[in-house]
């Protein structure tokens, strides 16, 4: 269960997988519990913390270029 947990509470799990979690959390309380918690501190993060701030067209120009220039030089990325 907490291999799938993340995309569990962000509900990215297939059908199968989210059915077999499902299935899981009913018969097994401490997931349960372990599992609640993290989806509301996930939860009240997002609300928290929003979206980020929106990127400055002229920086991210600076770092595609930036990383374009290191993928071009031996030995980048």
């Amino acid at each position: 269960m907490l291999d799938h947990l993340d995309d569990y509470v962000s509900g990215r799990l297939d059908e199968a997988v989210r059915a077999a979690a499902d299935a899981h959390l009913l018969a097994c309380p401490q997931c349960e519990r372990f599992g609640g918690v993290y989806a509301g501190l996930v939860a009240s993060l997002r609300r928290e913390l929003g979206a980020p701030p929106p990127l400055d067209a002229g920086v991210a120009r600076r770092l595609t270029d930036g990383l374009d220039a290191l993928t071009r030089e031996p030995g980048g990325p």
